[in-house]
C-alpha cells in the first residue's frame, strides 16, 4: 500500500514538472533562476529507501509550488509595470489632446476676432458709400409707381421745405426701398451726386414738422446699424 502511495506522489511530481516546463517556455520570465529552500534540505543517509522516495517526491512537489508562486508574483509585477506604462501613455495622450484643444480654441478666438474686424470694415465701407443718401419716409405710394414718379414727389417735398433750386439738385438715384407692400408705405432712397446738394436738403429737414408731420427724413444706414 505504501509503495502505491509513493508511486502516485512520484507520478504527480512528474506531471507537475511537465506543467512547470510548459509554463516556463511560455513565460517571458523564462531563464530566470531562483534558489529554492528545498534545495537546502538534505535527506539523512540512514533513511529507508521507500521514505527517501517519498521525501524526494514531496520535495519536488514543494519546489514546484514555490516556483509557481514565484512565477505568479513575477507575472503580477510585470502586469503592474504594464499598467503603470499604460497610465503614463494615457496621461501623455491627455496632455497632448489638452494642448491641441487649447491651440484650436486660440485659433478660433483669433479667427472670430479677425472676422469681426473684417465685418466692421465692410460695415464702415457700406456706411461710407451711403454718406450721400437720405431716406424719405411717409411719402404717399401708389401701386405701379415708378422711379420718375418718386422723383416728382420728392422734389415737391423739397420745395415745400424751402430748399432752393430744387430742379438744379443733382440726384442720381430715387426709388422705393424694398418690395411693394399694399399694407405698408415704403421709404424712398434719394442719392445725391454732390455732398453740398445733400447738405442743402438735410439742413431743411426740420421744416417738415410744420408742413407734413407724416413725412420725415433720416440717414440711410445699413440694416446692422439700424438694428442697434
Amino acid at each position: 500500500m505504501l509503495d502505491v502511495c509513493v508511486e502516485k506522489i512520484v507520478t504527480m511530481s512528474d506531471q507537475s514538472k511537465d506543467r512547470k516546463r510548459t509554463a516556463d517556455q511560455r513565460s517571458p520570465l523564462a531563464g530566470r533562476s531562483k534558489v529554492s529552500k528545498t534545495e537546502q534540505f538534505t535527506i539523512p543517509s540512514e533513511t529507508p529507501e521507500w521514505a527517501k522516495k517519498l521525501f524526494e517526491a514531496m520535495l519536488v512537489r514543494i519546489k514546484d509550488l514555490e516556483e509557481y508562486v514565484d512565477f505568479i508574483s513575477d507575472d503580477s509585477q510585470e502586469a503592474l509595470e504594464k499598467s503603470s506604462a499604460m497610465d503614463r501613455t494615457i496621461r501623455d495622450i491627455d496632455i497632448a489632446l489638452t494642448n491641441r484643444i487649447n491651440s484650436i480654441e486660440r485659433q478660433l478666438k483669433d479667427s472670430n476676432k479677425q472676422q469681426k474686424e473684417l465685418k466692421n470694415k465692410v460695415l464702415n465701407l457700406e456706411t461710407y458709400s451711403r454718406r450721400d443718401n437720405i431716406l424719405v419716409f411717409g411719402l404717399e405710394e401708389s401701386e405701379g409707381e415708378n422711379d420718375l414718379d418718386c422723383l416728382r414727389k420728392v422734389k415737391a417735398i423739397f420745395k415745400s421745405m424751402g430748399v432752393e433750386d430744387v430742379d438744379g439738385l443733382k440726384i442720381t438715384r430715387c426709388h422705393r426701398k424694398g418690395p411693394y407692400n399694399r399694407e405698408k408705405t415704403r421709404p424712398v432712397i434719394v442719392r445725391f451726386l454732390l455732398p453740398e446738394d445733400r447738405n442743402k436738403v438735410w439742413a431743411k429737414k426740420t421744416a417738415l414738422k410744420d408742413i407734413n408731420k407724416k413725412v420725415f427724413i433720416t440717414e440711410d444706414y445699413p440694416s446692422e446699424i439700424e438694428a442697434r
